[in-house]
């Protein structure tokens, strides 16, 4: 679509000109002018016919724009500011003559175009649930990777799963989600700094890299304004705690694809250091925010845990020992660095615990396949999660 004005010097196989009447074309009225006294302005009074002229040589211009096929329309009537107005033909057409035009009657392209309409504003029958969305599943389990945090997702509620991990359903992002994110950034850019420049970077290089990154989340004032502080105090103690044992990285944010039989593993893994480099054998590093966690709450031994930390750390033997790019260094131990508190627990991980991991994500990948994503019976679990208003509009069951 163009205007009159923009199309000289164009063309195009068939045009349209629309809205051809009087008013827009031929006898069109300049309003908003001030009226001149007569005689203020000498020898340039036009007639309505030369009014017309510029006119009529632009309405020329727009139709030999036209290849081989042009089209002149209106309405029989317009609408204004909520009142309707009969249209009057513009007199170029007038001038053409009758011989020279030929009438389209409209009527059968308005009833297709007014049952076209309807059927689009026609509430359509209902798809079947199960087999459309069913479909859909499909192809994104097809395509899925499974993450330890998916896992850990599907083995508390396959439900909170499909919604999470599958659909990918948006939600906002918890404060204490947000903080954690800014406490990984300022420590994994401090790291990197240590790694390329083969000096330990200072307390105020990690705490402005923990500012610029927390700035950067979506959260309130007040949460940003406590928050900081909070890091601030976090990390001075950290950084204070272990200035004498910083050490440089084999490897930072390293992150893994990996197959297990038909089914692809990915993760990324926080941090990664030679825990003996005579032997190649490297100590596996996850930082982690919030309170610090017993040895049974981390193995899942205790009521309130089932065992997700331990599982993670597992998990990332797994990819170590799969990653062919890996194959030249040996896992060694992992260790959680309770940043906060602050405190450090390492873990050795045995065979058995990797082969009783490999069976529990070949048994969760069986029925993620199967399209299997009850709710959990667990309504502690419920509680806290952010899809709890939408699993019970009402209010989470009491009983």
């Amino acid at each position: 679509m163009t205007t009159a004005h923009s199309a000289k010097g164009l063309e195009w196989e068939h045009v349209y000109l629309y809205r051809t009447v009087d008013g827009t074309w031929g006898n069109n009225q300049v309003k908003n002018l001030l009226t001149l006294p007569k005689g203020v302005l000498k020898n340039v009074k036009l007639s309505d016919k030369e009014k017309n002229e510029d006119e009529r040589r632009l309405f020329y211009v727009a139709m030999t724009r036209a290849k081989s096929g042009l089209t002149l329309c209106y309405a029989a009537s317009y609408s204004s500011y909520g009142s309707s107005r009969l249209s009057v033909p513009s007199m170029f057409l007038s001038e053409m003559g009758d011989s020279n035009l030929t009438r389209i009657d409209v009527q059968q392209i308005e009833d297709e175009a007014h049952a076209h309409i309807e059927t689009l504003l026609t509430t359509g029958k209902p798809l079947s649930p199960s087999k459309s969305e069913a479909a859909f599943l499909q192809d994104l389990v097809d395509k899925f990777s499974l993450s330890v945090t998916a896992l850990n997702t599907y083995l508390e509620c396959a439900y909170k799963f499909k919604l999470d991990k599958l659909l990918k359903v948006p939600h906002a992002k918890k404060p204490h989600l947000a903080f954690g994110t800014a406490i990984h950034a300022g420590l994994e850019l401090f790291y990197t700094e240590l790694k390329e420049s083969g000096k330990k970077p200072t307390k105020k290089f990690l705490l402005d890299t923990f500012h610029t990154t927390l700035l950067k989340e979506v959260i309130t004032k007040e949460d940003l304004s406590i928050r900081l502080t909070q890091g601030d105090k976090i990390l001075s103690t950290y950084f204070d705690l272990h200035q004498d044992d910083f050490k440089e990285s084999l490897f930072l944010e390293k992150f893994s694809r990996v197959q297990l039989d038909d089914i692809t593993l990915t993760g990324k893994i926080d941090r990664i250091e030679w825990s003996d480099q005579s032997d190649r054998t490297v100590r596996v590093i996850d930082y982690k925010t919030g309170k610090g966690k017993t040895v049974g709450q981390i193995e899942g031994t205790t009521q309130d845990s089932q065992g997700d930390l331990k599982r993670q750390l597992v998990f990332y033997k797994l990819l170590i020992d799969l990653d062919k790019r890996l194959q030249n260094i040996t896992f060694g131990e992992a260790t959680l660095d309770f940043v906060e508190v602050p405190k450090q627990l390492s873990f050795k991980i045995t065979a058995a615990e990797v082969d009783e991991l490999k069976k529990i994500i070949n048994s969760a990948m069986k029925e993620i396949r199967a399209l299997h994503f009850p709710r959990t019976t667990n309504l502690k679990a419920c509680e806290k999660c952010v899809f709890a208003d939408h699993c019970y509009p009402q209010g989470i069951p009491t009983t």
